[in-house]
């Protein structure tokens, strides 16, 4: 190999020293607003999934004989009080025949438990609020005569 030829490859080495940093600095932002993205949805997740299942929990509180409609609303309260949302809304009906019932009584068939949940702070609500609503409805326990 000549001289030349060593001097040639060196010198053409040493100019790809910035490469790296240049590479990096296109790759970097792409690469992070994807991992944000990817936790932003994440959380989002699992914010519908605890609105869901506090639903349901509130829901399967009062399908019991004896139970009323505000035990329902004190369970959602404490479920979404565990996760620190503030700003929500719980509806509770209670049915009997398709017909909506002021209270639980022997001849409720089924309860529906809605909330309503906005969740504008933190890194989610940052870009967008977002305003999760899960519905359950149960069929009461109740013994037939």
């Amino acid at each position: 190999m000549s001289r030349d030829t060593r001097t040639t490859r060196s010198a053409f080495r040493s100019d790809r020293r910035g490469a790296a940093a240049v590479e990096f600095a296109v790759v970097a932002p792409i690469f992070f607003l994807a991992l944000f993205g990817c936790l932003i949805f994440a959380k989002s997740m699992m914010m519908v999934s605890f609105v869901e299942e506090s639903a349901f929990r509130a829901a399967r509180t009062i399908i019991v004989p004896g139970a009323k409609l505000a035990e329902a609303v004190d369970t959602a309260d404490h479920e979404l009080g565990m996760i620190g949302v503030d700003d929500y809304q719980v509806t509770v009906e209670a049915f009997s025949n398709g017909i909506i019932q002021p209270e639980i009584n022997h001849d409720t068939e089924e309860v529906t438990v809605n909330i309503s949940a906005n969740f504008n702070h933190g890194l989610v609500g940052m870009l967008r609020p977002i305003v999760v609503n899960r519905r359950a409805t149960l069929i009461t326990e109740r013994l037939s005569q």
